[in-house]
């Protein structure tokens, strides 16, 4: 999960620089293709970065989830049912 964050860093860095670049095309227009082109790439890595971590962050839940609930004492028999998961996810949010 650290390497699909870090590429997900880098990106945001790439799109950061695209304003950059977009500020120097006041004096220097091809800048604006620059600024273009490195914003397009960014928010493309951006999407394939956050795409891989969303992925492993669920599988991390299918892993764990078990676990995750028998800890939180929410009882379960086999596989986690759509019910202990809301019960698990209300004891987890911080913003109830």
């Amino acid at each position: 999960m650290r390497t699909a964050r870090q590429a997900y860093d880098a990106a945001s860095q790439l799109v950061a620089w695209s304003t950059l670049y977009l500020a120097l095309a006041a004096w220097w227009w091809p800048a604006l293709l620059i600024a273009a082109a490195t914003c397009a790439v960014g928010i493309r890595r951006g999407h394939a970065a956050m795409e891989t971590f969303c992925l492993l962050a669920e599988s991390v839940v299918d892993l764990h989830g078990r676990r995750l609930a028998a800890a939180l004492g929410f009882p379960h028999a086999g596989p986690l049912r759509p019910g202990v998961g809301r019960d698990v996810t209300t004891q987890l949010r911080k913003d109830v």
